[in-house]
């Protein structure tokens, strides 16, 4: 790559926009996903990429992601391990905030972006 271009990708979250936005990650470039509803499920769900692209924005570190193959969560998490990281992947990584702020008034719930920044990143 030779230039690190930042990108607006409207209909980021749809079928063909999502793979638009995917492809630029995976060449290095800042992406900004428009989408019609930032609450829907879609909107609000991190991938793996995302959530690395976060923390090597907020810790200034180069962080890659791979997915660890099943057979290997198996052996080290037992069946239960395994059918929990199914499950994930079945029904998605998403929570609906606003249930969540019902059921516990009290309980501050924040996105992945200020979690990340709120921690002390140079024990890693």
């Amino acid at each position: 790559m030779s230039q690190k271009l930042a990108v607006v990708v409207t209909g980021g979250t749809g079928k063909q926009g999502g793979a638009v936005v995917k492809s630029l990650l995976e060449r290095g470039h800042e992406v900004r996903a428009v989408t019609r509803s930032t609450e829907s499920a879609k909107a609000r769900e991190l991938t793996g990429n995302d959530v690395v692209a976060i923390l090597s924005r907020v810790t200034g570190r180069p962080f890659t992601y791979f997915q660890v193959p099943q057979d290997v969560i198996r052996q080290r998490k037992g069946e239960e391990g395994a059918k929990m990281y199914e499950w994930f992947d079945r029904v998605g990584y998403t929570v609906d905030r606003a249930a969540l702020h019902r059921e516990f008034p009290d309980v501050a719930f924040h996105d992945f972006e200020s979690w990340a920044k709120a921690q002390n990143w140079k024990t890693l």
